[in-house]
């Protein structure tokens, strides 16, 4: 949902020329070119060969992975991800010979929905954008990084290294947690300080 309302909104504002994506699920896959989200669907290797940016739109599971694998492959692309959470992912690129061109980002904007078919034209206008660790990226890769987040006319704040993101507020949340929803994992991720100021809507 994240990958696919930046994907739409960067294409209709200007900022990409050209989308492409990747996506495993079939369905999902279609789905995507159908409701214009991108360009075209492609293979892992072809979307790293051909990007300038690759934003990394999975979750921080995944992404662990996957982001190392990518700065394995890339020379001049600027890689970026939406993941809400960030140690683990700086942990695995820290001493990566391509750290630079990984600059760690995750807009604050989001609904209770997931897949294509919840992407949102304008979700990210007038969010917060977060961009961190800067001082461990190229400049020029956070700039590119900064102009994507004023094309979704998101505020931007940096969080340097000393920061954590738990110390975020967590009141920007638009999710309608459902009943079935596990809130003691969310106090257990956030903190009781910060979960108190999430109001649940049945």
């Amino acid at each position: 949902m994240i990958g696919g309302s930046m994907a739409v909104d960067l294409k209709n504002r200007g900022f990409a020329d050209r989308v492409v994506g990747v996506e495993a699920d079939a369905l999902h896959a279609s789905a995507a070119k159908e409701l214009g989200l991108v360009d075209e669907i492609v293979s892992y290797e072809e979307c790293i060969a051909m990007s300038d940016m690759i934003v990394v739109a999975v979750p921080v599971s995944i992404a662990i992975r996957m982001i190392p694998d990518i700065l394995d492959k890339v020379d001049r692309q600027v890689v970026t991800d939406v993941c809400s959470t960030k140690e683990n992912i700086n942990d695995m690129v820290r001493y990566h010979p391509n750290r630079k061109n990984f600059v760690a980002a995750h807009p604050m904007a989001g609904t209770e929905y997931s897949g294509p078919w919840a992407a949102l034209p304008g979700l990210f206008d007038g969010r917060a954008g977060i961009i961190c660790n800067a001082e461990d990226s190229d400049m020029q890769a956070v700039e590119l990084v900064k102009q994507m987040y004023d094309c979704l006319n998101m505020r931007v704040i940096y969080i340097w290294k000393k920061k954590r993101m738990k110390r975020i507020s967590l009141t920007w949340l638009p999710v309608v947690f459902h009943r079935r929803y596990d809130w003691l994992k969310v106090m257990q991720t956030c903190g009781l300080r910060y979960s108190l100021r999430i109001k649940r809507i049945y």
